[in-house]
């Protein structure tokens, strides 16, 4: 998928604008490399969830799977981690690119009464070049953090 193609549309139906919340995300994008436990799939469709500020799909070209993601600005305000050198250009893009960080979200369920969110393996998109990698952060973070 090249960068023009991802470029076409973002999730408010323009071009990439400011940074900041979902609306500048593409809607479709590519993983740089198969996303675990999702079966060697690369290719997604990013979409907003109705009714659900700051919580995204990310559902798989041939819809067999899906994430729930979250901008965790939205609900992990301080949360900002260091992100391995070399990212950029592991996604494609420009030096000094904007890259955006969403959280995998597991819903409420098995005991837990609430949703949690993965802080600790963030998936990294690169909004311009419409790529996407799981990274595993060198932090003490943890990988379920409720939802606030």
């Amino acid at each position: 998928m090249s960068a023009v193609a991802t470029q076409e549309a973002t999730m408010d139906g323009a071009a990439a604008g400011a940074p900041g919340g979902v609306a500048d995300l593409p809607v479709r994008v590519e993983a740089v490399e198969p996303l675990p436990g999702l079966g060697g799939r690369t290719r997604y469709t990013l979409e907003p969830l109705a009714d659900a500020v700051g919580v995204l799909v990310l559902r798989s070209d041939d819809a067999a799977v899906r994430l729930f993601l979250a901008d965790p600005a939205t609900f992990f305000p301080d949360y900002s981690p260091a992100l391995p050198d070399g990212l950029a250009a592991r996604l494609g893009a420009e030096p000094g690119a904007e890259l955006r960080v969403l959280v995998v979200v597991h819903p409420a369920d098995d005991g837990r009464g609430v949703p949690t969110a993965n802080l600790l393996a963030p998936l990294v998109v690169a909004p311009a070049a419409g790529r996407v990698v799981q990274v595993v952060l060198e932090a003490d973070l943890p990988l379920r953090a409720p939802l606030a």
